[in-house]
């Protein structure tokens, strides 16, 4: 296997700007997770990596060398298409075989008549056949090599491509929202069987997806990608429980996170819809920031005497273990989501209640959407009073 890494991408289709100056390095053995919603370029990207697309500027380095001179072919990098992009004439082990029929038979080998009284070829295609064996049992789909894809489920597919790809012992995979046409439930069970593949397989993942909950339960590292421009890389867990930047923060996360506007008092505290957050900043009075809170980061005062936002409950939404609660609140233009258990409910449509968000669970950005970071001089600052 091997790292690979982006140096000062840029890429333009037009006058159209699709990547801007992505730097990236991936660890051998990494899965690391392309995220971004659609149009941003992230595939741009990962076809880039497979020499399938050109940069206009920028460098992809594999295994310590340059590639931007050598064909996809060239690369020793599989890839795992959306569609999947099964020979439909082709059984399930034939297709699983194409890669290596390809590098390792001549084109007088790989003839049907001719090829079999070529001296070596039998010797060859019994171990290419060896390989589709293990292979497929790897997957679990022994049991459908002689199948045609249209035999085959979406799961099914979708390994049989896998296989295809595993068989070459590539230095890297790529893979272009490859669950994109699973149902849901075979969506979930096949996000742990990629994972847990890429454990036994110790290999690098570069895996592009715009679904966030893909990124969060499956990579190792998250690399969110928004408008051309990569934003943030970490560990999903840091992305989501610590957004450096305002686009990362809303489009990491499900529910939607809130987004507050606040204001900076003269003491330095955050005032929001008025109530006084105990955070300080080292803003000027008057200067305008938002604030970012996460439906579960808010919680629910039953003393009406405790600082908080007072707000009807406009809507309830039931989602198995847990809900969403949709709050208006007075002073504000958009409703507040909170989410708690469903065996907590304490309130219906329609009831008024406070709320109020857990203070050092709050992000701040100012107008550009950068991360403030307030200054904690004492534990009493994270208090409400």
């Amino acid at each position: 296997m091997a790292s690979v890494k982006i140096k000062n991408i840029n890429k333009s289709f037009g006058t159209v700007r699709v990547l801007e100056s992505i730097n990236l390095d991936i660890e051998d053995g990494e899965f690391l997770i392309l995220v971004g919603p659609s149009g941003c370029g992230k595939t741009t990207l990962l076809r880039i990596i497979a020499g399938l697309e050109y940069q206009d500027e920028g460098q992809i380095i594999i295994d310590d060398r340059s590639v931007d001179n050598q064909l996809p072919k060239q690369r020793n990098i599989a890839m795992v298409f959306q569609s999947y992009a099964l020979y439909p004439h082709m059984t399930v082990a034939e297709n699983i075989a194409v890669p290596e029929n390809m590098r390792r038979l001549n084109a007088w080998q790989r003839l049907p008549v001719v090829g079999r009284f070529i001296p070596g070829t039998a010797a060859v295609k019994a171990e290419i056949q060896q390989n589709v064996i293990e292979v497929s049992k790897s997957l679990g789909i022994e049991h459908l090599l002689k199948r045609k894809p249209k035999q085959l489920s979406g799961g099914q597919s979708q390994r049989v491509a896998l296989g295809r790809a595993i068989i070459r012992r590539p230095k890297a995979f790529l893979m272009d929202e490859p669950l994109s046409n699973l149902d849901a439930k075979l969506r979930v069970e096949t996000r742990a069987e990629l994972t847990q593949l890429h454990r036994r397989l110790r290999a690098t993942f570069i895996y592009v997806t715009h679904d966030q909950t893909e990124a969060l339960t499956m990579a190792d590292r998250v690399a969110v990608i928004i408008g051309g421009q990569l934003l943030q890389v970490g560990t999903p867990k840091e992305v989501y429980g610590d957004p450096q930047r305002l686009d990362v923060a809303e489009f990491i996360g499900t529910p939607k996170i809130n987004v507050l506007p606040g204001i900076a008092n003269s003491k330095g505290l955050i005032e929001s819809a008025q109530m006084v957050i105990p955070l300080k900043t080292n803003l000027a009075s008057g200067e305008e920031i938002k604030m970012a809170i996460r439906p579960e980061s808010l919680e629910v005062t039953d003393n009406s005497e405790e600082p908080q936002w007072r707000g009807k409950v406009r809507h309830i939404e039931y989602l198995g273990s847990s809900r969403l609660a949709y709050i208006g609140v007075q002073g504000l233009s958009q409703q507040i989501i909170i989410t708690f258990n469903s065996n907590n409910l304490r309130f219906n449509i329609n009831d008024l209640i406070g709320i109020r968000p857990i203070v050092n669970h709050i992000f701040l950005f100012d107008e550009k959407g950068r991360r403030i970071k307030p200054v904690i001089e004492q534990e009493r600052d994270l208090k409400y009073e």
